[in-house]
């Protein structure tokens, strides 16, 4: 099978779903974590003193000597976001495109509402971990076997080896943070942190655990390398933990471990690893050793000093001769004193990996990639399920599952899904499958009252309201400080790694002061690895239960129901979960089987609900984009070249939405120059950048950031549906087409609005092109522009034309109140609306107007005997305050009043039934019309006559008031049949 350029799989909760409506779901021990974390979170803290007491010194003593002055954030203040967390946002969006079967899902990140330089990680998480495993190891005695610590190193591999194809470096690997499902699959988490924090930019505190961090990290100070290959030495550290049970360079100081993974490193250190006693020894302490072993050691000093001497300039990393040395000495080690397996049964070649593993020089170090091809792992491959070719499926799909949906036997189902038990006595076919994706869990969690600042209080991570600062003067951590996961190295004011003499003589203050717990250095800063895990049982129930009780008839009805209601009904956790099942199946056939019978169903079901988790998706369907083409499109544009607006660009980006973090990032910046400039050079010849587009570009970007083909297929489908006249050289004919239908529609549906707009000189030209050349983008925030594109989406594209009315009359009791000077506070007004209350006036005023009011209803160059069909001039046109309709529209509404204002013998000759005849120049005409207001009127008038009367009934305040176009000759050609006509008296 060929291998696509877009094949992608997802991994969740995999639901089963049987005809006799059994229904199971394989979570795998599936949990969310929430990972609270500040960013260049400065901790406040007291000056030294010159006393040795144990007791932390007190602020309000007298004799105390003052605080140095530091600078404290306030908690629990509204604060704006700053760029660093902006930035953060945007790349955690690139981290939730991640897919991979041995990578916990990062699902999201969230900024925390009461701490303004805090944010939340949320992901997939297990409870089982390498380091409960090993803990396990050695409380039953019953070591890890190779070929299941194989097994772990051969999906640890492949998981890196994903993250490095994608430019990514885990940097915190470590046995904490490499989890087990409960079908004993790896699953690596908190591997987004240091592309998060740009490489640990964003963040005051070291990233990494130090039993694990790698020469060149060590070297090149807190900020370390971002080189994928720290990745390997770690994993050679983990591997070698594994194999002995516990790690041999572990020590309660942190600069005695850093000392002693330098001296493994071919470089110079106060410590030493003793060949005869297999441990680490300080080299201020005497040890007697053998002279055979001291010589080795010297030997191998004399290689390396040797080797560096050619290069003065920098430390030159080698050590393979001691590292092979180091790792056959470590195979003497009695069984007795081991908690593992040990070195001495395990194989050669596994012995080999672990030894290319911890080559420190980076440059010799093998990649993931070629240490995936090692030939120990080969047995692993053909085991592998995921070795097998890829299956191209959608994101709805899991690997494990088949591509058809329907008639699959529980023999299938095994061939598949061989973690999922089974009745073997069972002959029942399956109905449906699915998985549910981490994002979808957590989307379903919050409906069902989840939230994450609540987790965290009741799990002890927060407290329930915040206090006066962040953190106290004086921070107590826990007394294993050196074994945490993060916050073992020292660094000085300028954040760089503090020398090992620095690093001695902290540690050794520390002790001398009988204060181990507490942080006193000016600049120190805090991190710990804690996370929150979300139990999901309750969540699980709710699908099972929803599906084991599902009713196509019943979910058909509750859709219907929910789309009579209208915008603003936010439907319930079990209907979701439903839907969402619903749109799976839809969207996998509308990208890789039939679109023509899946996009009209997508249509239907998105007019009940779109939940904003599958937006991006369902909006592009809708839209007619696939993804293949949507990308070989895109990469068919030369971006590299000089496009026509690119000065344009740089400055209407940075100003485009500026409060929205993904918009206000700098990856945000980038991806909207490069689709926009992607449509500016593919119109270059037909269309033309008018200021805005980068408004309605915003949506499809925040829904599909990092996936710039689909961001730019579905802007360049929206622009051909909605605005294709106004992005052209030469809009003014389009905008004031656009403009007077806006006006008329107004006048038919509140007359007293638009005559006061009027009245203070107002006109639609000062307000309102903005929203239709943007279709509200410019105006509206993304939340709510999100609700209201759902409906326009869903409808005719005159329905933008309605929601401006709609947005206008929501706040028609403050517009009849202002003057033309303040009148521009009405613009200021429109962003607060009532969105769902605007789409359901909308659509309301929508379903009672006449089509043809909205419709080009001319015919240009039409025989000039029939004028009711030529096309009116614009400027004549403009003259009119009311609409005008069709034939069609008069023929199919029986309850409009129709007045016919023709000469009472024309009228007697030839009328149309039920209307009513009157004279407009009638003294109480206005006293004789009242009777009809607030009724559909048309007006039936001779040729060039109607207007001035249509006019007056406007300023009399009459809605829904109409001229049936062509009047009665219109109906002679095209309804005779209807018309009839009487005897004068």
């Amino acid at each position: 099978m060929i291998i696509k350029d877009n094949t992608f799989r997802k991994h969740g909760i995999e639901i089963i779903s049987y005809d006799n409506k059994e229904v199971k779901l394989n979570s795998k021990g599936y949990h969310l974590s929430i990972h609270p974390f500040f960013f260049r979170n400065k901790l406040s803290v007291h000056t030294s003193s010159s006393s040795t007491s144990s007791t932390p010194l007190s602020t309000s003593t007298v004799n105390s000597p003052k605080p140095t002055p530091f600078y404290v954030d306030d908690a629990g203040i509204a604060k704006q976001l700053n760029q660093s967390i902006f930035d953060i946002l945007s790349r955690s969006r690139y981290l939730s495109t991640l897919n991979h079967e041995n990578l916990a899902e990062f699902i999201s990140s969230e900024p925390s509402k009461k701490h303004h330089d805090q944010i939340f990680l949320i992901s997939e998480d297990y409870n089982n971990s390498l380091l409960k495993e090993i803990e396990k190891q050695a409380k039953n005695q019953t070591p890890i076997p190779e070929h299941t610590v194989g097994r772990y190193a051969y999906q640890i591999l492949k998981a890196l080896s994903y993250l490095h194809s994608k430019d990514l470096t885990h940097r915190s690997l470590s046995l904490e943070n490499i989890k087990l499902d409960s079908n004993g699959q790896i699953k690596l988490t908190n591997y987004g942190l240091y592309f998060l924090s740009d490489e640990g930019e964003n963040v005051s505190f070291p990233i990494g655990n130090a039993f694990y961090l790698s020469p060149e990290t060590i070297l090149r100070g807190a900020k370390g390398s971002s080189n994928t290959k720290t990745d390997i030495w770690a994993l050679g550290c983990i591997l070698l933990q594994l194999m002995l049970g516990y790690c041999i360079w572990e020590d309660r100081d942190p600069v005695v471990v850093i000392n002693r993974l330098l001296y493994l490193s071919g470089i110079s250190s106060t410590e030493k690893f003793n060949f005869k006693k297999k441990l680490f020894v300080n080299i201020n302490e005497k040890e007697s050793e053998s002279e055979e072993s001291e010589d080795s050691e010297e030997e191998i000093e004399q290689e390396l000093n040797e080797e560096e001497e050619n290069d003065s300039s920098r430390i030159k990393l080698n050590n393979k001769q001691l590292i092979k040395k180091f790792l056959e000495s470590l195979k003497e080690i009695n069984k007795e004193n081991l908690l593992g397996i040990g070195l001495n049964d395990i194989s050669e070649e596994f012995l080999e990996v672990i030894e290319h593993c911890l080559i420190a020089n980076p440059s010799e170090r093998p990649d993931s990639e070629t240490l995936l091809d090692h030939p120990y792992f080969n047995e692993y491959k053909k085991e592998d399920p995921y070795q097998l070719d890829y299956i191209v499926k959608p994101y709805t799909k899991s690997f494990q599952l088949p591509d058809s949906l329907e008639g699959l036997t529980v023999a299938d189902l095994e061939k598949y899904s061989a973690s999922i038990s089974l009745n073997s006595n069972s002959n029942s076919s399956i109905g449906d499958n699915d998985v549910f994706s981490g994002s979808e869990i957590y989307y379903l969690w919050k409906l069902m009252g989840g939230d994450i600042e609540k987790e965290l209080v009741n799990g002890g991570y927060a407290k329930p309201s915040p206090s006066v600062h962040k953190l106290p003067l004086f921070v107590p951590i826990k007394a294993s400080l050196t074994e945490s996961s993060n916050s073992v190295l020292n660094f000085n004011s300028n954040n760089n790694l503090l020398s090992l003499e620095q690093q001695q003589q902290s540690f050794q203050l520390q002790h001398n002061n009988n204060q181990p717990n507490i942080i006193k250095s000016k600049n120190s800063t805090l991190y710990t690895n804690e996370f929150c895990l979300v139990g999901l049982k309750p969540l699980f129930i709710k699908i099972i239960d929803s599906l084991k009780n599902y009713k196509k008839e019943a979910f058909e009805e509750e859709s219907q129901k929910l789309f009579e209601a209208g915008s603003g009904q936010i439907p319930n956790v079990q209907y979701q979960i439903l839907l969402i099942r619903e749109f799976h199946k839809l969207l996998y056939q509308y990208q890789y089987d039939d679109p023509t019978l899946s996009q009209p169903k997508i249509y239907r079901l998105a007019k009940s609900y779109i939940p904003s988790v599958l937006r991006g998706d369902i909006w592009s369907a809708i839209l007619g984009v696939n993804e293949s083409e949507a990308v070989q499109l895109y990469n068919s544009i030369n971006l590299d070249q000089k496009g026509p607006n690119d000065k344009q660009f740089e400055l209407d980006i940075p100003r485009c939405h500026q409060y929205h973090p993904l918009l206000s990032s700098k990856q945000g910046h980038q991806q909207l120059f490069k689709i926009l400039k992607a449509w500016s050079l593919l119109n270059v010849e037909k269309g033309c950048y008018w200021q805005g587009l980068d408004n309605v570009a915003t949506p499809f970007l925040v829904h599909h950031f990092f996936s710039e083909a689909m961001a730019f297929a579905s802007l360049k489908a929206f622009v051909d549906k909605y605005l294709k006249i106004l992005y052209v050289p030469n809009n003014f004919a389009a905008l004031s087409e656009i403009m007077l239908n806006y006006q008329q529609l107004m006048a038919y549906h509140d007359p007293e609005l638009l005559i006061h707009l009027i009245d203070i000189q107002l006109e639609p030209n000062l307000y309102a092109i903005p929203w239709f050349i943007t279709v509200f983008a410019h105006v509206l925030p993304i939340d709510k522009l999100e609700i209201l594109w759902d409906s326009i989406l869903l409808c005719p594209s005159s329905l933008p034309n309605f929601i401006a009315v709609s947005m206008l009359t929501q706040f028609r009791n403050s517009i009849l109140k202002m003057s033309f000077e303040n009148g521009i506070k009405m613009i200021s007004m429109i962003p607060s609306i009532n969105v769902h209350q605007c789409v359901k006036d909308a659509l309301h005023m929508f379903n009672i107007t006449p089509l043809s009011t909205t419709v080009n209803k001319f015919v240009s160059n039409a025989d000039q005997e029939l004028w009711w069909m030529q096309e009116v001039p614009i400027e004549k046109r403009k003259l009119e305050l009311f609409p005008r309709i069709d034939i069609h529209d008069l023929i199919n509404d029986t309850l409009k009043i129709i007045i016919d204002i023709r000469p009472q013998n024309m009228f007697q000759q030839l009328y149309y039934p039920n209307s009513i005849n009157i004279n407009p120049k009638n003294s109480k005409l206005q006293q004789q019309m009242e009777q009809y207001k607030g009724q559909p009127i048309v007006i039936i008038a001779p040729k060039d006559s109607g207007v001035e009367f249509c006019n007056q009934l406007i300023h009399w305040n009459f809605p829904y008031v109409s001229m049936l176009n062509g009047g009665m000759d219109a109906l002679e050609h095209g309804a005779f049949s209807l018309l009839k006509s009487q005897t004068s008296k």
